[in-house]
């Protein structure tokens, strides 16, 4: 017998869609980022988005892609192991008119494909792993070792703790701005002093 799995939708905020809705399946791990959390991210972006190459590791509902996107991002990649959620976030990108060049989604495990060098780096990158991961101090140092990371990229971080995300922000890298809400704490990060 089959299960039938219900969908849920989140919003996109800004930009071109703004009010246009996402789908996705709700998963055990899977958490989209809250609007007003969103918010605040894109409130500390507004003005280097345009343009830009984005990495979403950990897609799930894929939101923060699909913003960045609405925005004028000029290329997206989003990575999830979740065969459901991959067809899910391809689901959306057709709904949303992106041809598969320009939205990227790749099924895979995050961690492992961060043993593999980048064909190109991003400028942006969103980390938002399950929350009971314990590879999140792995990340970063892979990213830089691998070359995901333009020059003056910025890293978006989502974690549970103040302490995990102050560990991540010491790694090579300086946390530019940061904020808590309610259990999420979450930066942004830089290689450089960007702002």
């Amino acid at each position: 017998m089959s299960k039938s799995f219900a969908t849920s939708t989140v919003r996109i905020i800004g930009g071109n869609w703004r009010g246009r809705k996402v789908s996705f399946t709700p998963e055990k791990d899977l958490r989209p980022t809250p609007d007003r959390v969103r918010e605040t991210l894109f409130n500390w972006l507004q003005g280097r988005i345009a343009g830009k190459r984005v990495l979403e590791l950990f897609a799930g509902s894929g939101i923060l892609s699909f913003e960045a996107l609405s925005r004028g991002a000029r290329h997206v990649t989003l990575m999830d192991q979740s065969h459901r959620v991959i067809k899910m976030l391809e689901r959306n990108r057709d709904e949303l008119g992106q041809s598969s060049n320009h939205c990227v989604i790749v099924q895979q495990d995050a961690f492992a494909q961060l043993q593999i060098p980048a064909k190109e780096p991003f400028d942006i990158v969103f980390i938002d792993p399950p929350f009971q991961s314990d590879g999140h101090l792995e990340i970063i140092p892979r990213l830089l070792r691998q070359h995901y990371l333009s020059r003056d990229a910025l890293i978006y971080i989502e974690c549970p703790s103040a302490s995990l995300l102050e560990a991540m922000g010491q790694q090579q890298l300086s946390i530019i701005k940061q904020k808590r809400a309610g259990q999420v704490h979450f930066a942004l990060l830089s290689n450089q002093d960007a702002f």
